[in-house]
């Protein structure tokens, strides 16, 4: 819940219930280098939270 909406939302699409990201940009609305930019952010900041917390 730490990940801000937008991130949260692409981590679910493409990890829990296996869209790809060119799905998802048209789900989402975004061009296709923006929802693989999204994608590559979430992953980091996910990554990030997740030595933050020692989970890594």
């Amino acid at each position: 819940m730490k990940l801000p909406a937008r991130y949260r939302e692409m981590i679910l699409l493409r990890y829990h219930h296996g869209y790809t990201v060119r799905e998802i940009a048209k789900v989402l609305g975004l061009s296709l280098p923006t929802a693989i930019k999204l994608d590559q952010r979430a992953k980091s900041r996910l990554k990030k939270m997740c030595e933050e917390e020692g989970i890594l």
